[in-house]
């Protein structure tokens, strides 16, 4: 990962913004971001935090960090149309 994603996630999580305005008011703002490109990577890592956070999920992937056996049985070989997956406590797969 990109030290300027890491950067900006690490921002976005110090700033403790409370709505989300906030956070889309921000990840707009980000300098020399053209096509959203960082934005959208911060906000998959944010969004990430967020699923851990709420306890009902065991697992929550990036697309790239999917384990080759999620990638088979769900049939995701690129991370076009899905940037998220989720694994709850009954082992089911969103």
């Amino acid at each position: 990962m990109k030290d300027s994603i890491k950067r900006e996630f690490t921002k976005l999580k110090v700033l403790n913004l409370k709505t989300w305005d906030d956070i889309y008011s921000y990840l707009a703002d980000i300098p020399n971001d053209k096509n959203y490109k960082t934005a959208g990577l911060v906000f998959e890592l944010f969004a990430k935090e967020y699923f851990l956070s709420q306890g009902n999920y065991s697992d929550v992937w990036l697309t790239s960090e999917l384990p080759a056996s999620i990638k088979k049985t769900l049939n995701v070989f690129s991370d076009i149309g899905v940037d998220i997956v989720l694994r709850d406590k009954h082992n089911n797969l969103s």
